[in-house]
């Protein structure tokens, strides 16, 4: 406990800006592994019948049910503030976040096609939703988006409630949700960087599929085997990198659990590989379009060259975006989360209690455990592909490890040791709860202002005023428009306008060849052609071929030679036009 208030109190002046946070940061790690250390240390004499200071007092708590729902109701308020303060005041009527527009575009596909196949390889999963719950409560995607969208962080925080409350109990529950809602970052970057299919199925999803897997370690009970499978293949339908978490995390699982199940408890065994079966055909069969599974198997059996367009999504983005640096973790991940996250690690592997299932202890242990690795490990390479989202999803197993870790100290001062004991644990129990409230405290005014990135704030007001004119004159055809509007893509202007096509690229992007539509690139160096040249017989096929209805030119974007369009009087009219934005219609295509 000395340990831990010298460690929450270092992390408190590195929080504070009095000294620089990633200086500290190996002495906090340093601190909180003795503090592990010095538990582990106490629990070996008193063996594993002792139950530890964690649950001692939650018989009489547990009985207070009025005080259990009151914080169970202040926690997910304080959440939901977190969640729409910031886009209430700064971003209405439109959502915040980079790719919310690419989402709109593909949730009015889905309404109107049914596919989302030429814009994006992308699972259907949050389209088919968004288009439904369009079609039920008469809102535009976008408008769906900014009245729905900030939810999606209590949905991953009710997730995590939900997991450690089976697991440990409902104070442990609540301390998850208060973890994942208001002091880890990576949930609500989710949220503001409008990654409403990852939340999904990395944050809630996901976790509730490994909490069906802790519960049929210890029952081996059809139900629990089916809900895994249904859980767990439904991540596939909504997100790529989530199943590259999940497949990782149950590969483990089967190659490390299994045989030992299988030689012990064969039942439970049988149960788990049966489940992983199913999920493993769902999956398939979710993904098989998506993905264009057929043709890889074909290339496969015929031994040919033939690549799918999921294995060519997959070289695009192997090894393309580098990993931040370690320290970035203290910001995505938060301080308090971190710290008590490591020290909830430390106590997974000492903690004395006995298990009615001892196995089935272990076995949930080790995969918390081998999840959080999981996360770090790919958040620090490259080979992921995806660094950036490990590092954000590494916020659910640091939840659930630092309740473990937070409720084991708040509970410390009624360990029954005598009163200098409980005195000195109670002094211990202040700095930490103070570590904790500051880190909500300063992001939930941190989440009062405006989006930090421009690229995920409200567009300008005069690319909504031709965003608008647009959506009032669409009659079909599509629109060809510059790559960004100021802060906002040329994918906002396909979906204010209730466009499809056609995407715009800029060429920096394009050459990096990654997350390229399925159409490829050369579409995207049409785009950028016509711009540059209003006339020419490269510029007059493009036109005919895609049925350009429209093109849209930011009057500020480097390159984009508007003024020669509206010399060309002959061949285009001006129908909009403001300070920023001009819109030309072409008198003929032929």
């Amino acid at each position: 406990l000395v340990v831990m208030v010298v460690a929450s109190v270092v992390a408190l002046t590195s929080m504070w800006g009095v000294v620089e946070g990633a200086r500290v940061a190996p002495l906090v790690a340093l601190l909180v592994l003795l503090g592990g250390v010095a538990h582990l240390l106490t629990q070996i004499p008193r063996g594993a019948d002792e139950r530890p200071a964690s649950g001692a007092g939650s018989s009489w708590v547990r009985s207070l049910s009025a005080v259990r729902w009151s914080v169970f109701a202040a926690v997910f308020c304080l959440i939901g503030v977190r969640a729409y303060v910031g886009p209430l005041r700064y971003d209405w009527p439109f959502p915040r976040g980079v790719d919310r527009f690419e989402h709109a575009v593909m949730a009015d596909m889905m309404l109107s096609q049914g596919t989302t196949e030429s814009f994006m390889l992308y699972p259907p999963g949050l389209h088919v939703l968004t288009a439904l719950a369009s079609r039920l409560s008469g809102l535009e995607p976008l408008d769906l988006f900014a009245t729905l969208a900030p939810a999606l962080l209590l949905l991953a925080a009710l997730a995590s409630y939900v997991v450690a409350m089976r697991l440990w109990g409902w104070e442990f529950g609540l301390a998850a949700a208060l973890f994942c809602g208001l002091i880890t970052n990576g949930p609500y970057e989710h949220i503001s960087h409008a990654r409403y299919a990852n939340i999904i199925a990395a944050q809630f999803l996901l976790v509730l599929a490994l909490g069906a897997l802790f519960r049929l370690y210890a029952s081996g009970a059809t139900r629990d085997g089916l809900t895994l499978a249904i859980l767990g293949s439904s991540v596939v339908f909504y997100h790529q990198v989530a199943s590259l978490y999940e497949a990782t995390l149950l590969a483990l699982v089967a190659v490390l659990f299994a045989p030992y199940l299988l030689a012990h408890e064969r039942r439970k065994a049988l149960a788990l590989l049966a489940s992983f079966a199913l999920l493993g055909v769902l999956a398939v069969v979710y993904a098989w379009d998506t993905y264009d599974l057929g043709s890889l198997v074909v290339g496969l059996l015929s031994g040919g060259a033939e690549v799918s367009e999921g294995g060519e999504a997959v070289g695009m983005a192997l090894g393309t975006k580098p990993p931040f640096p370690p320290e970035h973790l203290l910001l995505t991940a938060a301080q308090p989360a971190l710290w008590l996250g490591l020290l909830g690690a430390l106590l997974l592997l000492v903690d004395g209690r006995r298990s009615p299932d001892a196995v089935a202890d272990v076995l949930v242990r080790s995969t918390l455990l081998f999840w959080g690795l999981l996360m770090f490990a790919g958040s620090q390479t490259a080979l992921s592909s995806f660094p950036d989202r490990f590092e954000r999803d590494l916020g659910i197993p640091l939840a659930l490890l630092a309740a473990l870790a937070f409720v084991a100290v708040l509970w410390s001062p009624v360990g029954g040791r005598g009163p200098a004991a409980s005195g000195a644990a109670l002094l211990a129990v202040l700095p930490v709860a103070a570590l904790v409230a500051f880190g909500a405290a300063y992001n939930l005014d941190k989440a009062g202002g405006p989006a930090e990135r421009d690229e995920d704030r409200a567009p300008p007001p005069q690319v909504v005023a031709a965003g608008e004119w647009l959506g009032e004159n669409n009659e079909g055809g599509r629109v060809l428009a510059t790559p960004y509007f100021g802060p906002t893509s040329a994918r906002g202007m396909l979906a204010m306008g209730g466009y499809h096509g056609m995407q715009a690229y800029t060429e920096k992007r394009i050459r990096k060849a990654r997350d390229l539509p399925p159409s490829g690139a050369e579409p995207l160096w049409d785009v950028l052609w016509v711009v540059n040249h209003p006339e020419g017989e490269r510029t007059r096929r493009v036109m005919k071929e895609n049925d350009v209805r429209y093109i849209v030119l930011n009057k500020h974007f480097p390159g984009a030679g508007w003024r020669r369009f509206k010399e060309r009087e002959g061949l285009y009219r001006i129908v909009f036009e403001n300070e920023a934005v001009v819109i030309f219609e072409p008198r003929h295509t032929g």
